[in-house]
């Protein structure tokens, strides 16, 4: 949505996304970091410096409060078949033990900082764009991918980690297996997948998984 800002006597036009779809990840990282306060919200996705903003005068104010409501509704997704030009294996198919070992060493970083987890999506979802796989190249592409929309990345990102967790439980999956520390894994995996003010929705793919696994993920 189009929203006029006057700084110092001059009109500056800014388009303010409405929804999740038209934000970048790099966007939706910062948006995490900020939380709730407006004034940096708004200087975010104007891309106008805070100090600056709060002697601004903005035309429509409630309108714009009411344009970034969307930042308190839950994600939702289709999965992407590219990123950035870049064409995604059907399923999110690991096609290399190199690639499935990688997606590994990731998942067990993970710790209880959850921004420092959301910075490693471009990484994760960079690995299935490199054929033939190969970490270094992924790793230059990850640069790219926080431009990407956050709906793609975090979704391909959420959905490899869940599959993730799944391989830990011996349920039959086209992953190739490494040795990992479980327990770390199923603990941060759980904390991130409950937690609905970031995450997507995973109700479509939950459904599907066999029983023992959803109970896994529920902490049964």
């Amino acid at each position: 949505m189009i929203f006029h800002i006057t700084l110092n006597g001059e009109k500056i036009t800014r388009d303010i996304p409405e929804s999740w779809d038209k934000v970048s990840f790099r966007q939706c990282l910062a948006h995490e970091k900020v939380k709730n306060d407006f004034p940096k919200v708004v200087s975010l996705f104007t891309g106008i410096d805070e100090d600056t903003l709060l002697k601004a005068q903005i035309h429509n104010l409630p309108a714009l409060e009411q344009c970034l409501s969307f930042r308190f509704k839950t994600m939702t997704y289709v999965m992407p078949e590219t990123i950035m030009g870049y064409s995604l294996p059907k399923d999110l198919e690991v096609e290399s033990i190199a690639q499935y070992a990688d997606l590994q060493d990731i998942a067990k970083n993970f710790t209880e900082d959850e921004t420092a987890n959301i910075e490693k999506f471009p990484l994760i979802a960079a690995t299935y764009c490199v054929k033939p796989y190969d970490f270094k190249q992924a790793e230059k592409i990850s640069k790219q991918l926080f431009d990407a929309p956050c709906l793609e990345v975090t979704a391909v990102a959420n959905f490899t980690l869940a599959r993730l967790l799944a391989s830990k439980l011996n349920i039959p999956n086209p992953f190739l297996r490494v040795a990992t520390r479980p327990s770390r894994l199923k603990r941060v995996m759980i904390s991130w997948l409950n937690r609905l003010d970031f995450t997507i929705r995973y109700s479509s793919w939950r459904r599907a998984l066999p029983s023992p696994v959803k109970n896994y993920l529920s902490g049964r």
